[in-house]
């Protein structure tokens, strides 16, 4: 895949895969160029919110995550980014909110109903679990990952026969 090095969109779309394939200082340099090439980009301080998580510098990373939802407060991308720099600090509940905030503006995105469920299952709430992973199947009923985390969420509960539908 070939993409435009100038264009700002892109090189956040690369620092996010950069991000998720674990290497967070190549994801920060494609963020911050994201950055530069347009201050606006709100896909930019998200991606470099995730990075930042990732790489430990969590005050940078709150503050590039509350600069994204300046710049794009009606994106559900955007929030779930955010999301996430809570959850990989612990910070459960406050993911929750921000998830849920992504889910009321993209309702039919499973995955962040996956990412509400997963925070509730660490925050051992296993009924608000299954349900945001129920709601993951109902939203998108080919996502494997949702009903993978049910059954596991199902089993846990020791619910073995619905663990074993999943």
């Amino acid at each position: 895949v070939e993409l435009d090095a100038e264009s700002a969109e892109n090189q956040a779309i690369l620092g996010v895969a950069l991000d998720w394939n674990a290497k967070a200082t190549e994801a920060i340099g494609a963020c911050l160029k994201a950055i530069d090439l347009d201050p606006q980009e709100a896909q930019g301080y998200a991606c470099l919110a995730e990075a930042y998580g990732d790489y430990g510098r969590v005050d940078e990373s709150i503050r590039m995550g509350e600069k994204a939802i300046e710049l794009a407060p009606k994106d559900a991308l955007v929030r779930r980014s955010f999301g996430y720099t809570f959850e990989v600090r612990g910070m459960y509940r406050e993911a929750i909110h921000e998830y849920q905030a992504a889910t009321g503006l993209n309702p039919h995105h499973a995955a962040i109903y996956l990412d509400i469920g997963r925070n509730y299952r660490a925050l051992n709430e296993p009924d608000e679990a299954t349900y945001h992973f129920v709601r993951a199947t109902q939203v998108d009923p080919g996502f494997p990952l949702a009903h993978d985390q049910l059954g596991w969420t199902y089993y846990s509960q020791g619910y073995y026969s619905q663990a074993a539908e999943q």
